[in-house]
């Protein structure tokens, strides 16, 4: 089976608007259990896939974008860079420290999405944390003082 290209969804009308959230009312309900295909043949559809569609579409009917994509999928170091919001430079380094996962296709590296994905995570949470950090230093030193 080919890879899917990945894909923005979006909702283009108030319409379809409409009709995703009368799906997704029905699936938090519970009663989509199958679907009938361009054939008028039924199939039945499993309580996971029900759960990620309602997911979905309940995102959708809120006006948030969904991206899909393959974690499987191969990155180059621009598009991993730009997906970081690093300098392509930068990420080599990363590489070569061993910090981020890389395969080796001739003389260029390849990155695996799920693998920045999860150094993003990391790095999101770092951040996190030092913030919290400089808040709490912050306050004790009394630089958070209410005003009147």
């Amino acid at each position: 089976m080919a890879a899917l290209p990945n894909q923005q969804l979006l909702i283009t009308s108030e319409a379809e608007r409409d009709a995703l959230a009368h799906l997704d009312r029905m699936l938090e309900q519970g009663l989509v259990t199958e679907l009938s295909i361009a054939d008028g043949q039924m199939i039945a559809v499993p309580p996971s896939v029900a759960e990620l569609l309602h997911h979905l579409i309940h995102q959708l009917v809120h006006a948030k974008a969904i991206s899909v994509v393959v974690t499987d999928q191969e990155l180059t170091t621009q598009e991993a860079a730009d997906m970081l919001q690093l300098s392509r430079t930068y990420l080599v380094r990363l590489l070569n420290a061993g910090v981020i996962p890389h395969s080796l296709v001739g003389t260029h590296r390849r990155l695996k999405l799920e693998d920045v994905l999860n150094y993003r995570d990391q790095l999101h949470e770092r951040q996190r944390t030092g913030l919290q950090k400089i808040v709490r230093l912050s306050e004790e030193l009394g630089l958070y003082d209410e005003e009147d």
